[in-house]
């Protein structure tokens, strides 16, 4: 009696490989029967037999594995040759990453310091440029104004030597005079002519005492000149010592010009490349300004030693015409003094008119006199006041006044 298999939901389709792919293609679309199997529920599944394992496995349809997204992902990620981001990391490689991670970061804010150092160097470079700029302008003003000075001192020096000559000229004309008068007292004693030898004699010491008293004056006048006529070779010495000094600048300030801004930083050791040709500019700026500035200073102690000069001068000729202006009035009292010997000499009774002037002479240094004493009377009575009341207001002051007028009354002078 043959034996009776127990019915199988899927034996139909186990009978040839034709059959199952058949079925796998009108049913499934080209999936395989596994894939089909595991579609139907868990309690309608039935139990794969030898026979059936060994058809799908001469059929090549093994059962296929579950797939999810993240399986699908891994594969493209192999297929693709790169390494999967959702595979668990080694320690090696987290902290590979991390150490990446920190130096990318590192590296951007880095950049970013960069860049604003960067910034930060061209616009100082560009403060200093400004700076450098206005000390040259500065430095042309000072040019201009010590040309300008020493153009007026050379100008007042010349004036001050040229008042100086006159002044000499003037006093070589009264010592002629003094001279003129001496000789006319001789020849007057020569005649007999004793007044006129008096008034010749009088008038010579008149002549000879002011020429003493400007040759005291002229004296001090030619130690000051002295003085300053040695400032302005001093002045020449210092300014030729300071351009030199100035010139050997603006030679150094060519080489800094001629110099790339880069090896102003080559001496230093890790300065970004970046960072060097703004880095070396300021530098470059920087010895600039410190030279132009070095000449600056040299320039301005040329212009400070000729206003020096400048003010010297002036206060020398103001003083030199005061000087000058007595030797014109000692000249014109010494040509007086010789005319009216002249008169003299000329008049019918030369004794007769010598007489008179002298009697005219004695009076007004008589009065000459008597003035001075009278001044100086003065001056002794309010200062005896003084000491006699020394209290100050109303009570007090009316008592000098009347203890003044009362001495003035009584040494008879005037109020």
């Amino acid at each position: 009696m043959p034996i009776r298999r127990p019915h199988h939901p899927f034996r139909q389709y186990s009978h040839t490989r034709a059959q199952l792919a058949l079925v796998a293609v009108l049913v499934f679309g080209g999936a395989s029967v596994a894939s089909a199997q595991r579609r139907v529920k868990p309690a309608a599944r039935a139990p794969q037999n030898a026979r059936t394992v060994r058809v799908k496995a001469a059929t090549g349809m093994a059962p296929a594995r579950r797939t999810t997204g993240a399986t699908t992902k891994l594969r493209a990620a192999k297929a693709s040759g790169k390494k999967s981001a959702l595979r668990p990391a080694k320690p090696s490689e987290r902290a590979g990453q991390t150490l990446g991670k920190t130096k990318s970061a590192q590296s951007k804010a880095d950049r970013k310091l960069a860049k604003a150092s960067k910034k930060q160097l061209k616009t100082t470079a560009k403060a200093l440029k400004k700076i450098v700029a206005g000390v040259r302008v500065e430095i042309g003003t000072l040019k201009a104004n010590i040309k300008t000075l020493e153009t007026r001192n050379s100008a007042k020096a010349h004036e001050m030597r040229s008042i100086t000559s006159d002044i000499e000229s003037r006093k070589k004309t009264v010592e002629a005079d003094f001279e003129s008068m001496k000789t006319v007292a001789f020849f007057a004693a020569a005649f007999g002519l004793k007044g006129f030898v008096r008034v010749s004699l009088v008038s010579a010491i008149d002549s000879d005492i002011k020429i003493q008293e400007f040759n005291a004056e002229l004296a001090k006048v030619k130690t000051e000149q002295s003085g300053i006529e040695r400032m302005l070779r001093d002045h020449e010495a210092t300014k030729a010592t300071l351009e030199t000094i100035v010139n050997e600048l603006q030679g150094a300030e060519s080489a800094i010009l001629a110099k790339s801004p880069r090896s102003f930083v080559a001496h230093l050791d890790g300065v970004p490349k970046k960072l060097q040709k703004p880095l070396g500019t300021v530098h470059k700026s920087e010895k600039l300004l410190a030279n132009i500035q070095g000449q600056l200073s040299n320039y301005s102690a040329i212009r400070e030693s000729a206003a020096r000069v400048g003010v010297k001068l002036d206060v020398h000729i103001e003083r030199l015409v005061q000087t000058s202006a007595n030797a014109q009035a000692m000249v014109v009292a010494s040509r007086k003094s010789l005319l009216n010997l002249v008169k003299l000499s000329l008049d019918p009774n030369p004794e007769g008119a010598a007489g008179r002037w002298l009697e005219k002479r004695v009076q007004k240094d008589v009065a000459a006199l008597l003035k001075d004493l009278e001044m100086k009377t003065k001056g002794a009575v309010q200062s005896l006041a003084t000491e006699l009341f020394p209290q100050n207001g109303p009570a007090a002051d009316l008592l000098k006044k009347q203890f003044i007028a009362a001495m003035y009354k009584k040494l008879e002078l005037a109020s």
